[in-house]
């Protein structure tokens, strides 16, 4: 039976399976859903024919799912089915959790990021398990429940069972489509320092106290406005002095994917890029360079009407974007000397997630056989990235594991990831099995020792 004839015959079990896995919570920053998520994943793995395990951590657990196939070489597929909290809840114009198809799109939190990506490798799976055969490959399945807090467990996880995780290769589903509608095969990735910045004072006090007593809020706002200048250049004291510059050959990678960036404008309803950035440098900022962002700003009272007060406490979060050679240490202590430095010493820092950096060459065996999958399915072909611009646990497993990786996905163009309303599309999702399925065949050919 061919993959296409599979898709077809099983069309409303394989979307029956997806809807399951997204009506289930699973959001890590808060611990709903999580151990019942497991659960599901677990399910819906040896219902494919993994042999599956859920393993505690001291976080929620992971999922790992193993199955033998014709060929000695072993391919380790790596997915994550915690997702972001859905907030704010009245911007989704469908249940975050309801899995709700609307022609050929289901909007769910997690659609894409991530169980929308990872399950289509099991589906793959079942392809040749529904027919009594074995993949062309062994496949180990690895889903973790804590990618979007930074993978705080998994290092250590992966470090007390390297010997089950032996492999030749990774590959990671966890992205969407470029907007010329081909996927993307990367091969790096920024890494992160997420950070809580606090100012507090003894209790909330009646402003007309304002003109004798700190505020918080302003303290944090002066500190925040001291990391960044108005054309986006982060001003913390040598922030950029372990920035390495990309190689020539990561330029030329850059030009030939003829990327602008140009429907995030649109997205956004705004004429350029921040700093008056023209687009050649935007995207080379985008892929090379760290950046520096809010992710959210409280302090004081926030509700409806007026309520006069210095408030108690200000808090913001804010990310930090990795390239090589920082580390989140090194960043972490910069940020510290830098507020220390300008008199903001009660600006208190809690680091909530640090992921490194990673790079690997767009050349080795799993690269290649997960090109020649996409290009197979994909009549555009796919597009090969040097890095993405954004962070995952790839530095974890290069340290843990040591083996060549390469990242894709089959999220559509404008999926709302981390955003309400997100979602996957049907024949996306039934394209993503059937590249899964030929990078299994393809990378069964080549020599994983090669590249």
């Amino acid at each position: 039976m061919t993959i296409q004839t599979f898709l077809k015959e099983h069309e409303a079990s394989i979307l029956d399976n997806l809807t399951k896995l997204l009506r289930q919570p699973s959001i890590s920053a808060t611990g709903e859903g999580m151990a019942a998520c497991a659960e599901v994943v677990a399910r819906l793995m040896r219902d494919a024919g993994l042999d599956t395990k859920i393993h505690p951590t001291p976080g929620y657990p992971v999922v790992v799912g193993r199955i033998e196939g014709d060929a000695d070489r072993t391919l380790l597929i790596y997915g994550h089915y915690d997702v972001q909290p859905p907030d704010p809840l009245e911007d989704w114009d469908f249940n975050p959790f309801g899995a709700e198809r609307v022609g050929n799109r289901i909007y769910a939190r997690g659609a894409i990021d991530d169980k929308g990506n990872f399950l289509a490798a099991v589906e793959a799976i079942r392809y040749y398990t529904e027919q009594g055969r074995r993949p062309p490959i062994n496949v180990v399945v690895v889903i973790e429940g804590e990618e979007e807090i930074s993978s705080p467990n998994l290092l250590d996880f992966l470090k007390a069972h390297r010997d089950e995780f032996q492999a030749d290769a990774l590959i990671d589903l966890d992205d969407c489509v470029q907007p010329d509608g081909r996927p993307k095969i990367v091969t790096g990735m920024k890494g992160i320092c997420y950070v809580e910045l606090s100012v507090r004072s003894e209790r909330e006090f009646h402003s007309l106290m304002s003109p004798l007593l700190i505020n918080p809020a302003w303290r944090l706002t002066w500190a925040l406005a001291s990391l960044k200048d108005a054309d986006e250049t982060i001003t913390i004291d040598d922030f950029y002095e372990d920035v390495r510059d990309p190689t020539p050959a990561e330029e030329r990678a850059l030009k030939r994917l003829e990327y602008d960036g140009a429907e995030w404008l649109t997205d956004a309803k705004q004429q350029r890029f921040v700093g008056g950035r023209d687009p050649d440098s935007a995207m080379h900022a985008f892929f090379f360079l760290p950046s520096c962002n809010i992710c959210g700003l409280v302090g004081g009272y926030t509700g409806e009407g007026s309520k006069t007060v210095i408030p108690k406490k200000a808090t913001a979060k804010i990310d930090f974007r990795l390239v090589p050679d920082q580390t989140p240490q090194g960043v972490l202590r910069k940020l510290r000397d830098h507020l220390d430095a300008r008199g903001f010493t009660d600006v208190t820092i809690e680091q909530l997630g640090a992921t490194p950096w990673y790079r690997n060459s767009p050349e080795v065996p799993v690269a290649l056989a997960l090109r020649q999958a996409v290009d197979d399915v994909f009549p555009e072909g796919a597009a090969v990235w040097v890095t993405y611009a954004g962070s995952g646990p790839a530095a974890l497993f290069d340290e843990a594991l040591n083996i060549p990786q390469a990242y894709t996905g089959f999220g559509p163009v404008g999926d709302r990831i981390h955003a309400p309303n997100e979602y996957m599309t049907t024949d996306l999702y039934f394209s993503a099995i059937e590249v899964m399925v030929l990078a299994y065949e393809y990378f069964a050919q080549l020599d994983p020792k090669e590249g």
